[in-house]
This record gives C-alpha cells, sequence and structure tokens, in this order.
C-alpha cells in the first residue's frame, strides 16, 4: 500500500476542522484555532494521501486527504500538535505512514526531539506510538 504527503495551508483550515470533528473523540480544534496554529512559522501540517492512484480520481485534483498531523519545530526540538486519522481510513497504515513522515520532516530540520502527548484512554494513539 502506497501513501503521498501534501503540505497544509492556513486555507485548510476549514477542512481540518471537519477531519477533527469526524476523527477525534474529544479536544478538536476549531477552525479557528487550525487557522491561528497555522500561521505560526513554526509550525508544519501535512496531510496524508491513501496510495498515488488517489491523486487523479478527482480530473486530476488531489483526492481528499485521509488524515493529517500538524507539529512545531523549535532549535532541536519538536511537538506534535494534532494527528488525525479518518475513521473509515484506520488500520491501514495511514497513521503509521504519517508519523514517520513527521519523524523524518522533523529529524531533517535538525530536531532532536519530537514530544507526543496522548491521553491515557486512547488506544489507538497509544498503539500507534509506541510502535
Amino acid at each position: 500500500m502506497s501513501f503521498y504527503f501534501s503540505k497544509i495551508g492556513v486555507h485548510h483550515a476549514n477542512v481540518l476542522a471537519a477531519m477533527a470533528l469526524d476523527s477525534l473523540s474529544d479536544g478538536a480544534w476549531s477552525a479557528t484555532e487550525f487557522q491561528s496554529s497555522l500561521k505560526d512559522p513554526t509550525v508544519t501540517g501535512l496531510f496524508v494521501h491513501h496510495s498515488s492512484d488517489d491523486r487523479t480520481s478527482h480530473g486530476g485534483a488531489p483526492a481528499a486527504p485521509d488524515g493529517f498531523a500538524l507539529f512545531r519545530i523549535i532549535v532541536d526540538k519538536s511537538e506534535l500538535l494534532s494527528i488525525a486519522i479518518q475513521p473509515n481510513r484506520r488500520r491501514q497504515g495511514l497513521g503509521t505512514a504519517l508519523l514517520r513522515e513527521v519523524v523524518a520532516t522533523t529529524r531533517s530540520a535538525g530536531a532532536t526531539s519530537l514530544l507526543l502527548e496522548v491521553a491515557d484512554n486512547n488506544s489507538g494513539a497509544l498503539a500507534l506510538y509506541k510502535r
């Protein structure tokens, strides 16, 4: 199974808010919160898409994203701010691929650590982070 990633911009705030509402049991950010975060130059966002074949499923336009991650890089430290995979796309390797891309991106920017915070009852995230 293959995946591809695309950069998130401030103009994606409404898409992110809708995805967060669908994907996160609690603590979903609003579009305004996503906009504010994405205006911060230390914050980067990535969408993950399922298979490169999806790129042309809409007349050449990229298919709707299956998940996203927002993270911050400050000097040699990074922090995962939010990560979500659409419920109907879970257990297909998207979360693992997205987290690996976040790690690779933060490392290439000079970060030597990545802070992950997760609620004790979020079994899906705990399983992902343990990999």
